[in-house]
């Protein structure tokens, strides 16, 4: 129920995240790089990921936090870089380069989770998840 409440939450927040870093790009379109579009995108696309992660049931011990933070928020904002120049009317190649910018930041992001999830299981595994460390 806890996963389910913050997998809505996270979805929220992505959409809302994402509804303003479009209508930024589409109003300030003459601004580049749009910073609000720029801090509006990576982080709406962020909580989006996470939300399907809690959905599915994928983020073991409710972690959501993952070793490659940095880069995945910088492809992202890769991405909000080459969304701005397609809402302002820039060449289709655009639309090419922000799904290959959300990709690669969606794979870092599998990526990390994975490295995170074999950590938190050998965690569990040597037992320190015990009352000695608390």
């Amino acid at each position: 129920m806890v996963r389910r409440r913050s997998s809505a939450l996270r979805w929220r927040q992505g959409a809302i995240n994402l509804a303003l870093a479009v209508a930024a790009g589409l109003g300030l379109a003459h601004w580049e790089p749009n910073f609000l579009v720029l801090g509006l995108f990576p982080f709406g696309v962020l909580r989006l990921v996470q939300g399907i992660e809690l959905r599915l049931g994928l983020a073991l011990g409710g972690w959501t936090d993952i070793p490659f933070t940095p880069p995945v928020i910088g492809c992202w904002a890769a991405a909000s870089v080459h969304l701005q120049r397609l809402l302002a009317g820039g060449p289709a190649r655009d639309a090419a380069l922000l799904a290959g910018w959300l990709a690669l930041g969606l794979l870092l992001y599998v990526v990390g989770r994975w490295l995170q999830m074999r950590y938190y299981a050998r965690y569990l595994a040597r037992g320190q998840h015990s009352g000695e460390d608390q």
